[in-house]
């Protein structure tokens, strides 16, 4: 696809269907409130257009590449294919991805792909591999809201900017060199989060839902920053402008927070689950560090003296040994 697909008369929804996949390269719609670019089989037996994802159809991919697809007055662009290549640019007002193959290798595919030359801007993004890996090396733009759903998610030196933005993935969240800049809300849940030494991460507000973090780079919030995850590991910066907040329901042995080198700033820091301990080998900065735990005798408040000299916070963490 070339060129413009108008259509005459009244404003109507248009479907391209191509189970052997589909190319755009400069296309566009006149006249059009919704276009929907699949490779999936479509029937329209009953009067009304139906997607029946066949095997074949499951294994199609829709390339955006050339002068991709920008086309800023159509309200709804949506995308289902086995695998989406996103190697220009791509804008609509609103933009839906969905990419699920028949037969993903090792659920660890990348069948939705973001390249170094790709770019999607729209006031909303909705991106969807669930059966595989979602990777972004280009810029997502989003005026409003950006999710992004997959079996794995990898922001592998991309940008990605929005109002709001929820990140779900069900194994791994990878920031490798990337910039996740939400200007209100970041929310993300996954089974790991890896953030390298190259990798920012901003936010007014930030939630995770995290079963293991691993900080290298830069986790900054204007305002909070709470994490329910089993073990934090921090070897770069946590900086919350209010509160930075860690909970545990595992009673697991390990620590729950574990600082090597890194610095935490915040004006309250506190730390919460069934066993808590703690191994801190830098300095932290902030107004207030607190342990909360369900065993009264392990809450002690430390003052912003105590942070600074790591001298007395080491005794006073061997009062617990």
């Amino acid at each position: 696809m070339n060129g413009q697909i108008e259509v005459a008369g009244q404003k109507a929804d248009v479907i391209v269907s191509n189970p052997n996949g589909i190319t755009c390269s400069g296309c566009g719609f006149i006249n059009t409130s919704s276009a929907l670019l699949t490779t999936h089989n479509v029937d329209t037996s009953s009067g009304t257009a139906r997607i029946v994802q066949t095997a074949k159809g499951n294994n199609g991919t829709v390339t955006f590449e050339g002068k991709g697809l920008v086309n800023p007055a159509l309200d709804n662009l949506k995308i289902e294919a086995g695998k989406i290549i996103v190697d220009a640019p791509v804008q609509a007002k609103n933009v839906t991805m969905s990419s699920a193959r028949s037969q993903a290798q090792y659920g660890y595919d990348v069948t939705l792909d973001v390249t170094e030359l790709g770019a999607v801007k729209a006031d909303t993004i909705y991106l969807v591999s669930d059966d595989s890996v979602a990777r972004n090396s280009g810029q997502l733009d989003a005026n409003y809201s950006l999710k992004i759903k997959g079996k794995s998610i990898l922001n592998a030196a991309g940008n990605m900017t929005a109002n709001d933005i929820d990140l779900d993935a069900d194994k791994n969240l990878m920031n490798g060199g990337g910039n996740i800049t939400a200007r209100d809300q970041l929310v993300m849940n996954a089974g790991y989060l890896y953030n390298d030494q190259d990798g920012e991460i901003n936010a007014k507000g930030m939630k995770g839902d995290v079963r293991r973090v691993n900080n290298f780079g830069n986790l900054t919030a204007k305002r909070n920053i709470d994490l329910r995850s089993d073990w934090v590991t921090n070897r770069g910066n946590m900086d919350a402008g209010d509160t930075l907040s860690i909970h545990s329901d595992d009673d697991y042995w390990a620590p729950v927070f574990t600082n090597y080198g890194g610095k935490v700033k915040a004006q309250t820091v506190k730390v919460g689950g069934e066993k808590v301990d703690s191994y801190i080998a830098s300095d932290l900065y902030g107004g207030e560090f607190e342990f909360v735990s369900a065993e009264p005798s392990n809450r002690y408040e430390m003052t912003p003296e105590d942070l600074v000299d790591l001298d007395a916070f080491m005794r006073w963490l061997n009062r617990w040994s």
